[in-house]
């Protein structure tokens, strides 16, 4: 369901709308075994009557691995303020995305949409099947046509806006970060990991502790796999 629908659910993202009104039966039976194995569930990517079919099935916690606040830019790839409080009080982890286009309105021009489907063309692959020869080209291509059709990129200042919100409503212990910098990730003042300690000194600047800011950097996400597993191993599974 990275874009569209498929047999086990429905994506955020399919212009075609929803086929299943949230899992499918399969997804549903594949839910039930993920958490038989305890594997841990990932939501971004699917539609909110996904995430509700989730709240309402599962005996553990679940993620979205790479998601941010649909209060700060509506966008179904986000997560809105009651289901934020419904992730929360489940035991669940959002982790904030660096995808510019779920982070702020960013509108491209014809020319560029042309351009990006020119190289896509050129490369030989979709955005969801790019192996890492691929991937190298794109950013390049991408570089390049930054150049001739610039488009008004992501920020820190935004990241941070979606970081605030999502700490202020779930809670510290259900945020983490989520990059997206295989998928397309990056924001215009945060390129690469030498720049991270950027987010945490923001975090120490906004008074949350030393303890609160490790589970922010994973700590949170390691305790629902472990949550997940124990389930399991409890289980039998």
């Amino acid at each position: 369901m990275h874009f569209a629908n498929n047999e086990f659910a429905d994506s955020a993202t399919d212009g075609k709308g929803p086929e299943w009104k949230g899992l499918s039966p399969a997804g549903k039976a594949l839910v039930q075994q993920a958490v038989k194995l305890g594997i841990v569930i990932d939501q971004s990517h699917a539609s909110d009557a996904v995430f509700d079919d989730l709240i309402a099935m599962m005996p553990v916690p679940f993620v979205l691995s790479h998601s941010s606040a649909r209060a700060i830019h509506n966008h179904p790839r986000n997560l809105d303020d009651t289901r934020l409080r419904a992730l929360a009080k489940a035991g669940g982890v959002i982790q904030v995305n660096a995808y510019g286009g779920y982070l702020i309105d960013a509108p491209k021009s014809d020319a560029r949409s042309e351009a990006e489907g020119v190289l896509m063309q050129q490369i030989g692959g979709r955005w969801d099947t790019l192996d890492m020869q691929q991937g190298a080209a794109l950013a390049q291509g991408l570089e390049r046509i930054d150049q001739s059709y610039p488009q008004r990129r992501a920020t820190l200042e935004d990241f941070f806006a979606h970081l605030e919100h999502l700490l202020a409503v779930a809670g510290p212990e259900h945020v983490g970060i989520g990059l997206d910098w295989d998928g397309g990730g990056g924001l215009a003042d945060l390129r690469d990991v030498s720049q991270l300690p950027k987010i945490t000194a923001w975090l120490l600047r906004k008074g949350y502790t030393e303890q609160q800011i490790a589970g922010i950097w994973g700590g949170n996400l390691l305790r629902v796999m472990r949550q997940a597993q124990d389930y399991a191993a409890r289980q039998g599974g």
